[in-house]
């Protein structure tokens, strides 16, 4: 024993050793400068790869009634994650218990302050372990963020190491939440930090029931579920590598315009990580990601500077449906006409992009079926292999069979496409038969350009060959009749929402032509979609159309047009029509009791007979027949083919025996008149008494 300068209490050497090599200890990668004439010891600065402080001070009381008294100082102190920066950290120790193997302190207290918010006061066990020569921080649970946290500080002869575990802390009142609004969310943590120059970080943070959302409103969570695990090193150059594994377990998820549901689709990720801060660089290597009853991708890399992907390779990649479309595509597709779709099937294939462009893609589907949910398309049994390349200098042809399918009702078999695909561009390789209705749509030309813009373009040329007008008027909900009906699509294009054709559409029905001119379509797979076209009737018989339509049978031919025409949604909103007999046509032109009774009831006009005198004959002559309506309000400005007394002539008669029809009406609503034709044409053959 010896006394100390200044008449401090003597203690052994050993035990003085222990003090100052603790204080040694406290002083881990700082300049230490003690002065011996005085119980303190500066600390001119402490850094860590995380962490960093200023200047430190310990102060030694030796004549303390319970021991040295021991006090701490340190200032401009940044702590890594939650914790944040402290202007200034105090620790005492009212009385250090040593002996040959230790020096210790239960009962430390630590007060940490800063300019904003209250301070915070902790109960601090300190130790230091001879043996070992380490000094041990123990900071027992204390409340903060609305949960507990317990600390555990090692250092002193070798690696350093931070033990940080958390529980029930609120999300909210973490400072590296700031920049979102949390409604709700508790987390658990369980982390070590250990390292000198470079340091590792490992262990998790799980979160329950977090709500939250960015200031744009793109991002958003509603009672999120995750779990990411780290063991991450962080070198010198202040740059991460290790591995991360988050696991997304429950609530939903949106990153505009994606939601995912992930209590119905959890994710799992696993992947390699290096990260350099400062660059704001991020590279994913040896990515396997995993989405139940969605997405499988393994192999995969991604390389991202901020928020664009500069290069990714996705190996290989596995899509279920419906899944994918509900969780990743349905998003994108709002306001299309693909925003509603029921998809069944997979696919899978590989992902290339460069320089945060897409460079190549091949994807293989395999019984993919498709419906719209409004019944405006469907196509099922899609099979094949897509393959896409920025440059198609040496692109394989992709091939694409289905098996059937719909559209608006009028159903098609199944065919086989040959496509090249390059760029932002499509095309059919070679024509194709596409078998519908008893006929066949024959496709000779499609291209497709610029389909991922607003400038998309589509040209389309193809041949009909006779398709079942039976089947086709069921299909669209018309009234029903037979024949058939052929002819040529000129070339047809898409641009800016509107469908045009670059020609006359002709087809040829009821033995004669039908000519469609200046055909339009805005929004052909909208919900509104509009229809515009001019139609050209010549030499139609009408014994024909009759004979399918229970009109009541006549003979004789018609022309007709229809000047103006617009259709919204399939209901004609506006027509300039006539349609009527050939003047100068050498044909036999009679009517039946049911087609006069027919004309009558639905124009609004009579027969100029008696009903006996309609008793005896079954048929009768005609010299003109015809009749118009300009639509224009849902009002039909009605005329004939001649004027009459108090009206217009529908049918003026010739011979014996014969029919004088006259309309009555000029104007009547649009929807009145085809009421009254679908219950004329509903009621079947009159007996007339």
């Amino acid at each position: 024993m010896i006394a100390r300068p200044g008449g401090a209490p003597a203690i052994g050497w050993p035990g003085m050793g222990l003090v100052l090599t603790f204080m040694v200890g406290l002083a881990v990668y700082g300049v230490a400068v003690a002065d011996p004439s005085s119980n303190r010891l500066t600390i001119e600065a402490v850094a860590g790869p995380a962490w960093r402080t200023g200047a430190i001070e310990v102060d030694i009381e030796w004549s303390g009634p319970r021991g040295p008294a021991l006090t701490l100082q340190a200032v401009d102190v940044e702590l890594p994650g939650p914790f944040g920066r402290f202007d200034a950290v105090y620790v005492t120790c009212p009385g250090l218990a040593i002996n040959a193997r230790r020096v210790f302190c239960r009962d430390a207290r630590l007060r940490a302050e800063r300019a904003a918010g209250a301070p915070i006061t902790l109960a601090v066990q300190l130790v230091y372990d001879a043996a070992r020569g380490q000094v041990r921080i123990e900071v027992p649970r204390f409340a903060i963020a609305g949960g507990t946290v317990a600390l555990r500080l090692y250092a002193g002869s070798g690696v350093p190491r931070l033990e940080v575990e958390g529980t029930g802390l609120a999300v909210g009142a973490l400072p590296e939440f700031g920049d979102f609004t949390v409604d709700a969310g508790t987390a658990t943590v369980d982390l070590m930090w250990r390292g000198d120059a470079e340091g590792t970080l490992e262990g998790t943070v799980a979160v329950e029931g977090l709500s939250a959302n960015d200031a744009s409103g793109r991002l958003a969570s509603e009672a999120l579920a995750a779990r990411i695990a780290v063991d991450a090193t962080v070198g010198v150059d202040g740059v991460w590598r290790g591995q991360i594994e988050l696991a997304l377990t429950a609530g939903g998820a949106y990153v505009e315009p994606v939601f995912l549901d992930l209590s119905a689709h959890p994710l799992d990720v696993v992947t390699a990580v290096t990260y350099a801060p400062d660059l704001d660089r991020l590279v994913l290597a040896d990515l396997a990601l995993t989405q139940s009853g969605v997405l499988e991708i393994a192999g995969g890399a991604l390389r991202m500077q901020g928020t664009t992907v500069e290069t990714a390779r996705l190996a290989h990649f596995n899509i279920q449906f419906p899944g994918a479309y509900d969780a990743w595509l349905a998003g994108f597709l709002v306001g299309t006409p693909f925003a509603t779709l029921d998809i069944g099937g997979s696919a899978s294939g590989r992902i290339v992009v460069d320089d945060g462009r897409p460079q190549a893609l091949d994807v293989a589907f395999e019984g993919v079926n498709i419906e719209e949910r409004n019944g405006r398309f469907a196509l099922y049994g899609l099979e094949g292999a897509v393959h896409w390349a920025e440059f198609g200098a040496a692109i394989e042809a992709s091939t694409i069979s289905f098996a059937g399918g719909y559209i608006y009702g009028a159903g098609f078999d199944g065919a086989s496409l040959e496509l090249g695909i390059a760029g932002a561009a499509i095309d059919l390789l070679d024509p194709v038969r596409i078998p519908s209705l008893g006929g066949a749509l024959v496709v000779t030309t499609f291209t497709l350009r610029d389909y991922a813009s607003d400038e998309l373009a589509l040209g389309f040329e193809a041949e009909l060959e006779p398709i079942d007008l039976g089947q086709l008027t069921l299909a669209l909900d018309w009234p029903t009749f037979a024949g058939t009906v052929a002819g040529r699509l000129p070339l047809l294009t898409y641009k800016n929402g509107v469908v045009t054709v670059g020609g006359t559409l002709e087809a040829h029905a009821f033995g004669g032509d039908i000519a469609v001119e200046d055909l339009r379509v805005e929004r052909p797979l909208g919900l509104l979609p509009e229809i515009g076209a001019s139609i050209r009737l010549r030499h139609l018989d009408l014994e024909q159309i009759t004979q399918i339509v229970p009109f009541g049978r006549v003979t004789g031919h018609i022309d007709g047009d229809i000047e103006g025409l617009r259709l919204l949604k399939g209901t004609p909103i506006a027509f300039d029509a006539r349609l009527q007999s050939i003047d100068g046509a050498d044909d036999r032109r009679r009517l039946s009791q049911r087609a006069v009774e027919t004309i009558s009831r639905v124009a609004g006009g009579g027969a100029v007979l008696s009903t006996t005198f309609l008793r005896v004959f079954k048929n009768f002559s005609y010299e003109r027949l015809g009749i118009a309506c300009r639509l224009d309000n849902d009002v039909c400005h009605m005329d004939g083919v001649a004027p009459a007394e108090d009206g217009y002539y529908i049918v003026k008669g010739r011979s014996v025996p014969r029919v004088d029809l006259i309309g009555r009406v000029r104007e009547v609503h649009w929807s009145r008149l085809i009421a009254q034709l679908k219950e004329a044409l509903a009621e079947g053959e009159f007996v007339i008494d």
